[in-house]
């Protein structure tokens, strides 16, 4: 049999602990707007220590001939289900009394899908982790639990199957994890140009994070480093955690080659101390950091849904010392559940035996996906609401709806189907040259109704290309390929307007000013070489709140009945500045500013209502009645102008 795999050791590492404290802070301090923009690498590190001890768990196991499936998936279901358990069901009841329809609904879907351990298949399809309003998912942080729990039922299958096989020598143990490992990587670095969602949130594009605490698992140290490469080690690893945290945006393409540092430097960190005990892990085993450590599980649960919930129906942006109150209230919350939940199940006070433990899994599982079935069959139970509030919300729940139907970044617009000029059509259905082409994001698609109207009026045809999230520029990086198949496609078909539509002040933020200015003028340059005209919309005003809820918080009594909004004209021309400056500098393009039309002289002020109806259904999408409004009188010139031109 050759030489066999030697007992990983399992006792308990309090740097570990510490780094699952390291792993959880940047996270909770990333989603509460408290600085680590990059805090989001918390989860990988997660995984790394996921990895590693579950390996390690397995292992020993093994090699002691006392490994059973069963035995595993118990001490799975004390740790993982108890809590995650307390958590769904407040957030379900929690939906219940602060969610509009559109909204329980979907928190009915993400239930179902977190019940069956397919959270991070159903967010692949509805969500952009990175943009969107995420914050009105209250279950969206199960997607990193749906990834590990999978990984739980392969693994153990995996290597009880090498055993079975007499497969027990250490390198080629460790050589087939480190295959699957490189394959994991590559799909990663493949999938986050070509399908970035995909590669974000499903186990085939993040298993090699966790075998990366893996493969330690498999060879761990046989003696003792010198001291002096401990520390080297460990304070590397260290500094490859930290400077993401701190460096990394939303912008950062991820996970791909970015995820390598945290987790190798996690990896390193696990590594290099399983004998010695370097300045770096001693630092981790402080106390408050092991403490921390020690509730992350309940307070990475528990800290979204709070964050999720205080932020839904808020009617300003928080001040510096409401986040942080609430990160001390996901604290308070966390010790609860480590202390009256997580430790009663898992030192076994509460269901002792193996039978009750997954009787009352299977119990509870049913209940809530039969619950979030519920929420979602009912399309969010409508009825809850007084009828007036659900006549003001009914038009703008059916676009809500089309949005958020987008599937991958493409929204089902493939760079194939682009070539093939298979595109949507607008206004008049015939086989000659469109006239037009809408390019741009989610803020285009809710104008293409008029956009269609107008061409019909005028009895000329165009076509639509909308892509959920992303913006309609040349040069993003992972869309360089779909840029290059729309140019071709205008220059193909003789296209002789495009009008770029996109919510350019939220690109501005992610991209900064001076590099959406640059590649909206490459945009421009590259779509009059290809022998178009191009007008760019401007963005409307964007809000800090959500406008509809805003609307209907103020019919019910007893809330206040103030309405903040984002307000002035030079907040909307700061966070638009790459758009006017580029419409100073290109003076061959036409640059529509729809800003004016909302504008309320007398209460200084942007507009948020005519007649009682919302102009948004958000905080920055307009609804029907605010495309008809505010674009229509700016576009009907344009539409005259394009069928009068030889």
């Amino acid at each position: 049999m050759g030489e066999t795999l030697p007992l990983p050791s399992c006792g308990y590492r309090p740097d570990i602990d510490g780094l699952r404290a390291l792993a959880i802070i940047p996270v909770l301090l990333y989603h509460a707007g408290l600085g680590c923009p990059g805090g989001y690498i918390g989860v990988d590190i997660f995984f790394v220590i996921s990895g590693y001890l579950i390996t390690a768990l397995i292992l020993r196991d093994l090699e002691q001939g006392t490994f059973s499936l069963a035995d595993f998936w118990e001490r799975r279901v004390r740790r993982i289900f108890p809590a995650l358990t307390a958590c769904v069901a407040v957030t379900l009841l929690a939906g219940w009394f602060l969610l509009l329809p559109r909204d329980l609904e979907s928190l009915g879907d993400s239930a179902v899908a977190q019940g069956v351990m397919g959270a991070n298949f159903y967010f692949w399809q509805t969500t952009n982790y990175f943009g969107g309003e995420n914050l009105t998912k209250p279950l969206l942080h199960t997607w990193s639990l749906a990834v590990e729990e999978q990984f739980y039922i392969l693994l153990p299958l995996a290597l009880l199957g090498l055993f079975a096989c007499q497969i027990r020598k250490r390198k080629l143990i460790a050589s087939l994890l480190a295959i699957l490992w490189l394959a994991s990587f590559a799909i990663s670095v493949w999938g986050i140009h070509h399908q970035p969602y995909a590669t974000f949130f499903l186990l085939p594009t993040r298993a090699w994070e966790l075998l990366c605490g893996g493969l330690i698992a498999v060879i761990p140290l046989r003696k003792h480093l010198p001291a002096w490469l401990t520390e080297a080690t460990s304070g590397i690893g260290l500094l490859a955690i930290l400077l993401p945290i701190f460096s990394y945006t939303e912008n950062t393409p991820f996970p791909s080659w970015a995820a390598l540092p945290p987790c190798l430097g996690t990896a390193a960190i696990i590594w290099a101390n399983q004998h010695n005990t370097s300045l770096t892990a001693r630092t981790l085993s402080l106390a408050p950091l092991r403490w921390i450590g020690i509730i992350s599980y309940s307070l990475y649960l528990w800290h979204w849904p709070l964050l999720a919930f205080s932020d839904y129906w808020k009617t300003d942006t928080f001040a510096i010392h409401t986040r942080w109150a609430l990160v001390s209230l996901a604290f308070i919350f966390a010790w609860l559940s480590w202390k009256w939940i997580e430790i009663p199940f898992r030192r076994k006070q509460i269901c002792r035996t193996r039978k009750s433990i997954f009787t009352a899994a299977a119990l509870t599982s049913v209940t809530l996906i039969s619950t979030g079935a519920w929420f979602s069959i009912a399309h969010g139970l409508p009825a809850r609401l007084p009828e007036s509030v659900r006549t003001l919300i009914q038009e703008n729940d059916e676009r809500q709806k089309a949005r958020l139907s987008a599937s991958d970044p493409a929204n089902g617009l493939s760079i194939k189907k682009i070539q093939s000029g298979k595109l949507p059509t607008l206004g008049k259905a015939v086989s000659e040259k469109p006239h037009f082409l809408v390019w741009g994001d989610s803020h285009a698609k809710v104008q293409l109704s008029l956009f269609d109207e107008l061409a019909k009026k005028r009895k000329i045809s165009g076509h639509a290309i909308t892509v959920y999230g992303t913006p309609p520029l040349v040069s993003e990086k992972t869309q360089d390929r779909f840029a290059e198949a729309v140019l071709q496609h205008i220059a193909n078909t003789q296209i002789e307007d495009v009008f770029l539509v996109g919510y350019w002040s939220l690109y501005q933020k992610n991209l900064g000013a001076y590099k959406l200015e640059q590649n909206l003028l490459k945009t421009i340059t590259s779509i009059e070489d290809a022998g178009a005209r191009v007008t760019v919309l401007q963005g409307v005003p964007a809000h800090r709140s959500d406008v509809l809820r805003l609307l209907i918080r103020d019919r019910f009594p007893g809330w206040p009945g103030t309405i903040v909004t984002s307000g002035s004209k030079t907040h909307h021309r700061e966070t638009n500045a790459a758009i006017y400056r580029a419409a100073a500098r290109s003076r061959a393009t036409r640059y529509i500013d729809p800003s004016p039309v909302l504008w309320d002289e007398k209460s200084s002020a942007f507009i948020l209502t005519i007649d009682g109806k919302p102009l948004y259904y958000d905080s920055n999408h307009l609804s029907r009645t605010g495309v008809e409004y505010t674009w229509k009188p700016l576009l009907v010139p344009l539409f005259d102008e394009m069928i009068s031109t030889p």
